[in-house]
């Protein structure tokens, strides 16, 4: 499974201009909306993400494209929770690590941290993703019913663990995004 994000920055918080612009992209692109979400960052009204997934690597755009702040194409390396669940909400931390420390990164992801977050309540799913010449190169994905499950005490339980204030000391040049889900039209 492989998946295309892209970050979208439009002038104004527009959502069926920005909707139909994004729309006619993913058309362009992917041929159909099949495997393609939309969402509005919820701090930044004029921001959206497409989402697009499927079994073939997509081919990365070359360069910005119109509103498209940044593009990233990356494959599934672990997928933990319920994949049938529809979530309304998707957080991306998306990070570069220390080269040192990719195989530890990876377990601990894999072993413990992604595990112990789908057990919180509104976590629906983890999912983490390595981009293909990109930085940053490591993209995890979250699919949320409650933008607030990781501040929740169970959330808090979770996160809060030796290990995982040891890698997230180690992340750098990171990005965080809380989007809702936008129908596209």
């Amino acid at each position: 499974m492989f998946i295309q994000a892209n970050w979208w920055e439009f002038a104004e918080a527009s959502a069926p201009h920005a909707s139909e612009k994004i729309a006619q992209f993913m058309m362009e692109q992917y041929g159909n909306l099949e495997g393609s979400t939309f969402y509005q960052h919820k701090e930044i009204p004029s921001n959206f993400i497409s989402w697009h997934e499927s079994s073939v690597q997509p081919t990365p755009l070359g360069s910005k494209v119109g509103e498209i702040e940044a593009s990233f194409t990356a494959e599934l390396k672990c997928d933990v929770g319920d994949a049938n669940k529809s979530s309304q909400w998707l957080y991306i931390v998306h990070t570069d690590i220390p080269a040192d420390i990719v195989d530890e990164y990876n377990h601990w992801n894999d072993e413990e941290h992604l595990p112990r977050l789908v057990t919180v309540p509104g976590v629906n799913r983890a999912r983490r993703f390595i981009c293909t010449g990109q930085s940053p190169r490591y993209l995890t994905a979250y699919s949320l019913d409650d933008p607030n499950a990781f501040e929740s005490p169970a959330g808090l339980i979770a996160r809060k663990t030796p290990w995982t204030a040891k890698m997230r000391s180690l992340f750098f040049n990171t990005r965080r995004t809380m989007a809702k889900k936008y129908e596209i039209s």
